[in-house]
């Protein structure tokens, strides 16, 4: 029964620069999404002037500008011809089929993509509609029907969430268009009258409890730390391993996980040995990997080759290795994301199936319980060194409390080094955040939506709010940290109570969860 991490596990039973619609700060995918959900707003805001002449008329102008330059590829062009034709007739029928083709453009995203998608359209609403009402009534015309439509179309994707035929997708979906209706208050039809709540706030409110129910879908343990190895040690590692003698990698699998694992390991040689020592060096100085796995000792490590044809398929990590308890899991990637195609290592949450190819150097580490596989290799050659960490803490809860102390007093020793009330997370910087997911350079686009030194708290699109978190251990932090954020710092540090007090003195920092990924990681086509 026993069997070893992405290199080995226990076979899993069968079946089991700016613009209105995007930001150089959002992964391609994710701005891609948040295009589609404002261009389908313009167009409804258009489609709710018709008659009004000017109005509409500049408001599909912006879409066809937007189309041209908010998106890519063959999809650009399409929409701006089809929005551009629409100028000239404006019937109902072009509206409905411009709908329905931009819904279905948007179906293609990942549903963490489109859910977040959602939550930055209701912040984008939430900013045109603080410039077009003022003292409770519409200043601006123009800006708030660019609110209401964007709000519309924000909920029409909602609708197509809540409708999924994968149940998780749908129970968050009608969660999501729930909270959405609550911020309706804000308007008063698309001509502004009877506003109830004149409040932008209220659309600010719904974003942030969006990004809270995308966060409580994902996997909050699955870590992505970037530049654990740079450029000369990759390429010593990789010259050293192909000198290395490889075997059939069933060899080491256990009963059930040899019938799904087609791959390569390096034999047990002094010369693989020299290869895990730098590897254990490397992560033994890294202070993210070392904050997150509180690594107590290195049970095993292997180093995994996978030519065309070969795959692993969904298993789960042996818990006990050579009588050693293993907490975690890790995959070091060697081989250029370009040098070889398939071969993702799929990580799978709540929601969805998600690919993840890294750049060399990068690593990823997630529960050793976690199931996963690794997609076949369709062509070139994948090159891996994976292992498993005995932690010195055994409970995955109080890792994470532990390492969201450490985030939160490495945010502190910041701003006090700074000198300023909160940190400016406006650059994002080549590391990880405290969700451990990286911020930039890193093909993954694994993202929390943060930017060093924000960690887990920043909200990663060129601004921080700083809030003050009580511990009664200690003196108050001032950490960098989005509503959604605070919100879920509240409830997990309400649902973590047990296990803090058993292993700290009261202090009530949670961390955020990881909103995964877009760009390179996608959803699973098995």
């Amino acid at each position: 029964m026993e069997a070893e991490g992405e290199g080995e596990g226990e076979a899993a039973a069968a079946g089991e620069g700016e613009s209105e619609g995007g930001s150089s700060a959002l992964e391609p995918a994710l701005a891609h999404a948040r295009s589609l959900l404002v261009i389908d707003g313009l167009l409804r805001a258009a489609e709710a002037q018709r008659g009004s002449g000017e109005d509409a008329a500049e408001l599909i102008e912006e879409a066809a500008e937007l189309a041209e330059h908010g998106l890519e590829g063959a999809l650009a062009g399409e929409l701006y011809e089809r929005i551009e034709e629409l100028e000239a007739a404006a019937d109902d029928q072009g509206f409905a089929e411009l709908h329905e083709r931009l819904a279905a453009a948007r179906a293609e995203a990942t549903a963490a993509d489109r859910l977040e998608a959602i939550s930055l359209g209701l912040r984008a609403a939430g900013e045109h509609y603080a410039e077009a009402v003022t003292d409770g009534a519409v200043s601006d015309r123009t800006e708030y029907l660019e609110a209401f439509g964007i709000y519309e179309a924000v909920k029409a994707e909602a609708d197509a969430l809540a409708a999924s035929d994968e149940a998780a997708v749908a129970e968050v979906g009608a969660e999501v268009r729930a909270q959405i209706e609550e911020a309706g208050a804000a308007f008063g039809g698309s001509a502004g009258e009877d506003i109830t709540t004149p409040e932008a706030s209220l659309l600010h409110a719904a974003a942030a409890r969006v990004e809270l129910s995308a966060l409580s879908c994902a996997d909050p343990m699955v870590h992505v730390i970037g530049g654990v190895l740079d450029s000369h040690e990759v390429a010593a590692l990789r010259e050293a391993i192909e000198a290395l003698e490889f075997e059939d990698g069933r060899r080491t699998a256990g009963r059930y996980a040899k019938g799904v694992k087609s791959n390569e390991q390096a034999a047990d040689t002094p010369a693989r040995e020299a290869i895990f020592a730098k590897v254990r060096k490397a992560l033994s100085a890294n202070e993210v990997f070392t904050s997150v796995a509180r690594p107590r000792k290195f049970a095993r490590m292997l180093v995994s080759r996978y030519g065309p044809g070969m795959a692993y398929g969904t298993h789960v990590d042996d818990p006990i290795m050579k009588g050693s308890r293993t907490d975690m899991s890790f995959t070091l990637f060697l081989s250029e994301t370009d040098s070889y195609e398939g071969g993702g290592l799929v990580m799978e949450d709540a929601i969805e199936e998600r690919v993840i190819r890294l750049e060399p150097g990068d690593l990823v580490l997630y529960p050793t319980s976690a199931l996963h596989r690794v997609e076949p290799v369709e062509q070139g050659t994948r090159v891996a060194v994976v292992g498993w960490v005995t932690s010195w803490v055994r409970s995955a809860e109080r890792r994470e409390v532990l390492h969201d102390l450490d985030v939160a007093a490495r945010a502190s020793s910041t701003a006090r080094a700074s000198r300023r009330p909160s940190i400016d997370c406006s650059r994002p910087r080549a590391t990880s955040t405290g969700c451990g997911l990286p911020t930039e350079g890193i093909s993954a686009a694994v993202r929390c939506g943060a930017a060093a030194p924000c960690f887990a708290f920043g909200d990663g699109y060129g601004s921080c709010r700083s809030q003050t978190i009580a511990s009664s251990a200690a003196p108050s932090i001032q950490i960098p940290i989005t509503a959604a954020a605070a919100m879920a710092l509240r409830g997990r540090a309400r649902d973590r109570a047990a296990s803090r007090n058993s292993c700290m003195s009261g202090a009530g920092i949670s961390r955020c969860a990881s909103m995964i990924p877009s760009g390179t990681i996608s959803r699973s086509s098995n």
